[in-house]
């Protein structure tokens, strides 16, 4: 099975290991926000599926569009994402 990087590398198309640094540290940070948006106190949302794929396609957006101010702007896709998590978890 892949590990986080491989998948995100893998839906990206990247081939090398010059941004690796960059890419674990997004996914980090789209984990937190993903797990406070839900509920930090709830138990196995980690393992959901739509935490896993919310998180990485977050984590491909911000990477794609690293070069604008986002900082406001989060996919609807992934939103969506979130308040189903909500209602399972919170």
């Amino acid at each position: 099975m892949l590990n986080r990087l491989e998948m995100i590398k893998q839906s990206l198309r990247i081939p090398y290991t010059d941004d690796d640094g960059l890419l674990v540290a997004l996914d980090a940070a789209s984990m937190e926000y993903v797990g406070n948006a839900v509920n930090s106190e709830a138990i196995g949302y980690q393992e959901d599926d739509l935490f896993v794929n919310a998180t990485l396609l977050l984590t491909q957006y911000w990477y794609l569009n690293r070069g604008e101010a986002i900082a406001d702007h989060i996919p609807v896709y992934v939103t969506s994402m979130i308040q189903q998590l909500r209602g399972k978890y919170a």
